[in-house]
């Protein structure tokens, strides 16, 4: 069977637990809300296939946990990102000021030259705004990257976050686009793989864990290939 895409992307999104990092993917994949707060356990992910510049961009966007327990298996995932996306919550201070903390992660853990954005999530509920607008921003310049405010809830900037990301990609490797659907390429079979608490045992959780885990290990040596042959 011919694969559907041209290119393959990781994005990765990572900000304190309960900033809406799964609502903002959840929308983005399936154009759905759901106002039910489940953290993330680990790792998931969820893949969309979107067309730029007449190329077919599949989209593997991978949702970290935010709690400081799960932080050694997050920060695994740092590795072979393309793009990382900070998130906080626009209702939440605290979350804001832990944005530095996650800037340190980067460095420490992700590619250097890795494709940073900053978003200020629930920007819906202005009347529990804690963080202005001009504060993000200010941020965000301060560390040279793009800033966008979202609303996972009421859909406000989300597929125009995503489609900047792989824009900023593609000016910074253009070569990779170029030619990119000639060549043989490898990617997870199975599109989607939840990682919560649904009364598996550990056990059952840590093995599906190693097995996103391996998958990614066979995405990054992919992308070693290609950065070789560009």
């Amino acid at each position: 069977m011919a694969k559907k895409y041209d290119f393959l992307f990781k994005l990765l999104l990572i900000g304190d637990s309960g900033v809406g990092k799964t609502c903002l993917i959840i929308r983005f994949a399936e154009d759905n809300f759901n106002s039910t707060y489940i953290s993330t356990i680990g790792i998931d992910f969820k893949v969309k296939t979107i067309e730029v510049d007449g190329k077919k961009v599949k989209l593997q966007v991978w949702d970290t946990a935010g709690q400081e327990r799960f932080k050694t298996i997050t920060t695994a995932y740092y590795r072979g990102a393309m793009g990382i996306i900070l998130v906080y919550d626009i209702t939440d201070e605290k979350s804001f000021e832990n944005i530095q903390n996650w800037m340190k992660s980067i460095r420490e853990n992700a590619s250097a030259g890795v494709s940073r954005m900053l978003l200020g999530n629930k920007c819906d509920i202005e009347t529990k705004r804690k963080v202005s607008k001009e504060t993000g921003e200010k941020l965000a310049k301060d560390h040279g990257i793009r800033f966008f405010e979202t609303s996972a809830k009421s859909s406000i900037n989300v597929e125009e976050t995503y489609i900047f990301s792989l824009s900023v990609f593609q000016s910074i490797c253009p070569a990779v686009f170029s030619g990119f659907g000639t060549r043989h390429t490898t990617t997870i079979q199975q599109e989607a793989r939840p990682q919560r608490s649904t009364g598996e045992n550990h056990q059952q959780h840590r093995e599906k864990i190693l097995q996103v885990r391996s998958s990614l290990d066979m995405i990054s040596l992919v992308y070693g290939r290609k950065n070789i042959e560009t």
